[in-house]
């Protein structure tokens, strides 16, 4: 089973767990970025989400309709599915585009932090996602996970078109290509540590 975070201080955010993309759709081939999720609440901050995808020149089209051309990272969550059934899902692209959709519905832009550089794994960019305790009681109906024993989650690396069309995800998916496929989360056991 995975696991959910709640640390005490933002200074521990770099030592909780990363975990990497390990399952690609069939019609992946043998185009398989390594991509890794990082996510835990900061005890009365709010949750942080860092989503690193280590692809060298990620491609990028100006357009509208971004989704469906460029290199993507994704992150599907419901932080409360005992009490509530909303799903967020927070899209990326490589140059700090990222919108917000609930429940299949798009929100619009969502303010994210995109860095990129080059580690001992190889050259990759990344976004942070910042939700405020407001933000998750607006959404969620909660402030923190404390009282939480698990939450929904999936998290993606895409592209959903050639050249280079691939679907990477976290954890076992049901519905490849579907970033806010409800059928796609898995359950992540909320820890303290």
């Amino acid at each position: 089973m995975f696991s959910f975070p709640i640390i005490q201080d933002k200074l521990f955010f770099e030592m909780t767990p990363m975990i990497p993309t390990r399952e690609f759709s069939t019609d992946s081939g043998s185009f398989m970025p390594y991509a890794l999720l990082r996510m835990a609440e900061i005890n009365g901050a709010g949750i942080e989400i860092e989503l690193t995808a280590f692809v060298t020149l990620p491609e990028v089209i100006e357009s509208e309709d971004f989704i469906n051309t460029d290199d993507l990272m994704a992150i599907s969550i419901n932080l409360n599915p005992e009490q509530s059934d909303t799903t967020l899902t927070f899209i990326c692209n490589a140059k700090n585009h990222c919108v917000l959709i609930k429940n299949g519905k798009n929100l619009g832009e969502f303010v994210c932090e995109r860095r990129s550089g080059e580690d001992e794994r190889g050259v990759y960019w990344s976004v942070t996602l910042p939700l405020s305790t407001s933000f998750l009681e607006e959404q969620f109906g909660v402030s923190s996970l404390n009282n939480i024993d698990h939450i929904l989650c999936n998290a993606y690396k895409t592209k959903m078109k050639n050249p280079h069309k691939h679907f990477g995800a976290v954890a076992p998916f049901k519905n490849a290509y579907d970033l806010t496929s409800f059928d796609n989360l898995t359950a992540f056991k909320v820890i303290s540590l």
